[in-house]
């Protein structure tokens, strides 16, 4: 619970393409990270992806509007990992 004005920052994976994209773009992810963390991760990320739930950016920004807060700023650097600036700005 915050105060009128508090400060929520989020990250997470929060996909930042169209659904329809969804297989190239996973599958692209996937290589990416194998390329720079080694192949070793490659199986925690698709388990991840697989079961983690996570969700599109138009959705998260939905939630967060319908909580309360004002999007200050949100940032995706590869469609997938996000940040969300954020403020309190009324009650619900």
């Amino acid at each position: 619970m915050l105060k009128l004005n508090g400060i929520l920052y989020l990250f997470d994976i929060v996909f930042n393409f169209e659904p329809k994209d969804y297989r190239n773009k996973i599958n692209e992810y996937i290589s990416d990270f194998v390329t720079k963390a080694g192949k070793d991760f490659e199986n925690e990320v698709e388990i991840h992806i697989r079961d983690e739930f996570s969700t599109f950016d138009w959705i998260m920004k939905g939630l967060i509007s319908n909580a309360g807060f004002k999007i200050e700023r949100s940032i995706s650097h590869d469609g997938f990992s996000t940040e969300y600036f954020c403020k309190k700005d009324r009650t619900i």
